[in-house]
C-alpha cells in the first residue's frame, strides 16, 4: 500500500511546497488506504551520481506497484481539505508514487466505489468483495492499533530525510462489485 511519507509527498507537491518547506499541515492529516486491484511488483534498476562530487553511488534496486489501484480517504480540518482538493484539481507539481512514472489516476470525489479495473471486475463473480484496509489510528472508530510504521514523514528534505512513527489499524472492508 503506498506510504503515509509517499501520500504526503503527493499532497505536498500538489500545493507546490518545496523539500524544505514545513510539513505541520500535512502531518495533522489522518489517512486510510484501501487496496481495490493488487498489483504486479516492478523491479527498477537505480544507478545515480553523488550531487556534489560527481562520484558514482551504490547501485540498487527499488521496487514499485505496478496496475494496482488503490483509493485513499484524507481527513483533517475543513480549510486544509478544501485547500487540498484544490490543490489537486489544479496541481503545482506533476504527482506521481514513489517515482515519476507511477502517475496516479482517477479523481477525488467523497464517495468512493469499487476502484478495479473492469477485467479485474468481471473476473470475481460475486456480488461483493473483501478488501484491505490500512488506516491511521481514529480514522475508523471502534478499532485498535496493531502495529507501528516508520513513515510519517517530518521533512522532505534530501540532506535530512526524517521520518516518525505511527501506529495502523489493519482490516478490511466489504464493497459491492459493480
Amino acid at each position: 500500500m503506498p506510504t503515509k511519507s509517499g501520500l504526503i509527498g503527493l499532497l505536498a507537491a500538489a500545493k507546490g511546497l518545496r523539500r524544505q518547506d514545513p510539513l505541520e499541515e500535512l502531518l495533522e492529516l489522518r489517512l486510510a488506504v484501501r487496496t481495490d486491484q493488487p498489483g504486479t511488483l516492478l523491479r527498477d534498476f537505480h544507478t545515480a551520481h553523488h550531487p556534489v562530487t560527481g562520484l558514482s553511488m551504490p547501485l540498487s534496486e527499488r521496487y514499485y506497484w505496478a496496475d494496482a489501484v488503490f483509493t485513499a480517504y484524507v481527513g483533517g480540518r475543513d480549510e486544509v481539505i478544501s485547500g487540498l482538493y484544490e490543490a489537486i484539481a489544479n496541481p503545482a507539481y506533476p504527482l506521481f508514487l514513489g517515482r515519476r512514472a507511477c502517475v496516479p489516476q482517477g479523481r477525488v470525489i467523497a464517495a468512493m466505489p469499487w476502484q478495479a479495473g473492469q477485467p479485474c471486475q468481471e473476473r470475481t463473480k460475486l456480488p461483493a468483495v473483501t478488501l484491505d484496509v490500512q488506516a491511521d489510528v481514529g480514522v475508523l472508530p471502534g478499532l485498535t492499533a496493531h502495529r507501528q510504521l516508520q513513515d510519517a514523514p517530518m521533512t522532505f528534505n534530501p540532506e535530512r530525510r526524517e521520518y516518525a512513527v505511527r501506529e495502523v489499524v489493519d482490516t478490511t472492508i466489504e464493497v459491492r462489485n459493480p
